[in-house]
């Protein structure tokens, strides 16, 4: 029996012995705290992106701008999906524009090919870093619309329900 248990301490001292082997020159440990450096790197870079990014669809917004009479009516219609109702000079909707900002970057790439299908609306912003796209159309209504008329039909509390509301 102490044969084997000094056969034993002998294996276990060669296995901790071969666990400090040194690598390139360099121990586990020193290893160990190369890879923990590299990932706490990628960690950063990735939270430095993401704070671009997060910077990028402030200003993007702030760019799309509030509801103004005689100019355009925004809407947010999701969390990730604004519309604005563009006026003409004499006030009157003529076009829309879809502004839609991703979170998911497969999801911004299947919107952004997808487009090319759609004749009825145009790309006219493909913005990857911000991972946001915005569409242009027609309003194609049966009578000119203003943007009081427009307004009255969004400021219905039936709409706020579904989470569409005016930005003013």
């Amino acid at each position: 029996m102490k044969k084997i248990l000094a056969v034993l301490a002998a294996f276990a001292t060669l296995f901790s012995l071969a666990s400090c082997k040194m690598k390139n020159n360099q121990t586990t440990a020193e290893r160990v705290s190369e890879v923990e450096a590299e990932y706490s790197m990628q960690i950063a870079s990735s939270i430095q992106a993401e704070t671009e990014r997060e910077e990028k669809i402030i200003k993007s917004i702030e760019d799309i701008g509030k509801s103004e009479k005689k100019k355009q009516l925004v809407l947010k219609r999701a969390e990730d999906h604004y519309q604005v109702y563009v006026m003409n000079k004499k006030n009157i909707c003529k076009k829309i524009v879809d502004y839609y900002f991703f979170d998911d970057i497969d999801a911004y790439y299947i919107k952004s090919n997808g487009s090319k299908s759609d004749k009825s609306r145009k790309k006219i912003i493909d913005d990857p870093e911000a991972r946001m796209i915005a569409f242009e159309r027609d309003f194609n209504a049966e009578k000119e619309t203003t943007y009081d008329e427009i307004y009255e039909i969004f400021s219905d509390p039936r709409y706020a329900d579904l989470g569409i509301s005016i930005v003013e």
